[in-house]
């Protein structure tokens, strides 16, 4: 009866010494509502939660410096969400990772690759849909940078919002990380002034 069950249980429980049908039906009992919303009901909205990033405030053009600098605090504080998104975003994987340990050890092989592909695929969502943002937000971006540079009336503003303000680099995941520069056009960027 015993090895059925731990059959049934996989191995997990069979680890942690728990030979007690008795006790192994229990516990499993005890975790049946977080077994079904891990398997069942699982929609990502402790990933949602932290991907509820505000979307900056961008004009059509900036007419004055100040105008820049705020756009720039705007992007930045958009810029250090998303990237906090990405931190928590790869702190889940790989999916399943974040069901906790008791629920996970009374769990059979079945349900935890079950409960890991429900995971996988809200993670996938949430964050394609941040990618998206992240990308409809570099459009908007260029568009404030080429219309503030043609007021401004200073060719080298695009070129020098492209390096210095909104730069992507590509991680391991395949999402983008935002790094905004603080640098005001004319001032070369240093150590000091990146963010």
């Amino acid at each position: 009866m015993i090895a059925g069950l731990m059959m049934v249980m996989g191995t997990q429980a069979w680890a942690a010494g728990t030979t007690d049908v008795d006790q192994i039906v229990a516990k499993r009992r005890a975790h049946q509502a977080d077994i079904d919303y891990y398997t069942s009901r699982y929609d990502g909205a402790d990933l949602a939660a932290k991907a509820n990033c505000a979307e900056p405030v961008m004009p059509s053009h900036s007419a004055s410096r100040d105008g820049v600098k705020q756009v720039r605090n705007n992007i930045a504080e958009w810029s250090e969400c998303y990237n906090q998104f990405i931190g928590s975003y790869n702190a889940l994987l790989p999916a399943g990772k974040a069901i906790p340990a008791d629920v996970a050890a009374v769990m059979t092989d079945a349900e935890r690759k079950v409960a890991a592909t429900r995971m996988d695929m809200a993670y996938t969502e949430i964050a394609m849909e941040m990618q998206r943002k992240a990308q409809a937000l570099d459009v908007k971006a260029e568009l404030w940078a080429q219309a503030t540079s043609e007021f401004l009336k200073d060719p080298s503003y695009v070129k020098h919002f492209k390096q210095n303000y909104y730069s992507v680099n590509n991680s391991d995941n395949g999402m983008a990380s935002y790094v905004v520069g603080s640098a005001m056009p004319g001032q070369r960027p240093t150590a000091d002034n990146r963010r």
